[in-house]
C-alpha cells in the first residue's frame, strides 16, 4: 500500500461567523477514494469540547490526485439558534477517514488527529 493519504487543502479553507467551516480534501496518493469522512472538534478556552461535527461523501469519491469540496454548515444551539460563533472556539481540530476504492467493507485509513491554527483561516 502506498504511504501518501488525504490532506486538507490548506488555501481553500474558509471559516464563517455563525461558525461554519469548508474547502477541499485533496488526494495525493495514485489510488481512488471511494468514501471519505472529515470529523471537527472544536475546544473551549476551558478545553472543554464545544463542538463536534462531520462531512461525509460517498458518491462521488477522489481521483488519484484530485480533491473534493466539503463544507460544515452553521450548527444551532438549540433548534432554531441561536448559532454556535466562531468566538466560542478557541481550538479547532481534525482527522479525515477514507476507503479507497481497493479496500475492503470494513478497512479504512485516517488521518491523526491535527490542530488547526485558527488564527491563520
Amino acid at each position: 500500500m502506498n504511504n501518501v493519504s488525504l490532506r486538507l487543502k490548506e488555501n481553500s479553507l474558509r471559516i464563517g461567523d455563525p461558525f461554519e467551516f469548508s474547502g477541499e480534501i485533496e488526494n495525493t496518493s495514485d489510488l481512488s477514494v471511494k468514501s471519505f469522512e472529515i470529523v471537527c472538534v472544536g475546544k473551549d478556552s476551558e478545553g472543554k469540547v464545544v463542538y463536534h461535527e462531520n462531512f461525509s461523501e460517498g458518491t462521488f469519491g477522489i481521483p488519484p490526485g484530485g480533491s473534493a469540496p466539503f463544507s460544515i454548515s452553521e450548527v444551532a444551539l438549540d433548534y432554531g439558534g441561536p448559532y454556535f460563533n466562531r468566538a466560542d472556539l478557541q481550538k479547532l481540530f481534525y482527522y479525515i477517514r477514507w476507503q479507497w476504492t481497493t479496500s475492503g467493507y470494513f478497512e479504512y485509513e485516517e488521518t491523526p488527529y491535527t490542530e488547526l491554527p485558527l488564527q491563520n483561516l
